[in-house]
């Protein structure tokens, strides 16, 4: 049970960090188009008041229309009836997608990787504390194995423990058995010398 809670607190962790990620993402995604377009329309502007420049009052004047009711339907759109796409206009919306992808899909994957290595870390860290049980256990000193959790290295730890347990006693009734034939051999001959 302890294992399915940690990695659900784990799994909560990668996606709140990766939301985070992608608020940030989208945000600066948006800020630097907004930029672009602002700049691309600028530019457009400017050559078609270079060439025409009595037409700066009716761009000026279309701005402000469009701003307070900015609804144009694709029917309408000139540059959409004419075959001109995003990419024609903006070519460095393309660039911008890809980059982003890439960076989502890379902090994703550090992500992962992370958690993997924080995963791997941990059993890593089990087999070291279940390793130096073993060693004081082989050196004499068996004190007791602590149950740390709930998971598959847990099953492990409860029977090496169980394991040692049943050897400690096998030893401790090997060594009273010696014990015993030892007086019963020293008392047997005595006896037999006085009979």
């Amino acid at each position: 049970m302890n294992e399915r809670k940690n990695m659900t607190v784990l799994i909560g962790f990668v996606l709140s960090i990766s939301l985070i990620a992608s608020t940030f993402t989208v945000f600066f995604l948006i800020n630097s188009y907004g930029q672009v377009h602002m700049q691309t329309l600028g530019e457009i502007f400017q050559r078609i008041i270079e060439k025409q420049p009595e037409a700066e009052n009716i761009i000026l004047e279309t701005l402000k229309e469009y701003k307070s009711n900015p609804e144009i339907s694709s029917d309408t759109n000139i540059l959409l009836l004419h075959g001109y796409k995003q990419t024609d206009l903006f070519p460095a919306s393309k660039a911008y997608s890809s980059l982003f992808i890439l960076a989502g899909f890379g902090i994703g994957c550090i992500l992962f990787i992370i958690t993997l290595i924080f995963w791997h870390r941990k059993d890593i860290l089990r087999i070291k504390f279940l390793t130096t049980y073993l060693e004081k256990v082989n050196n004499g000193d068996s004190d007791i194995l602590f149950q740390v959790g709930e998971d598959d290295l847990s099953k492990l730890q409860d029977e090496i423990y169980k394991t040692v347990t049943m050897l400690s006693q096998t030893r401790n009734m090997a060594l009273r058995a010696k014990t015993i034939l030892r007086k019963t051999f020293i008392i047997s001959p005595i006896k037999l010398k006085h009979q």
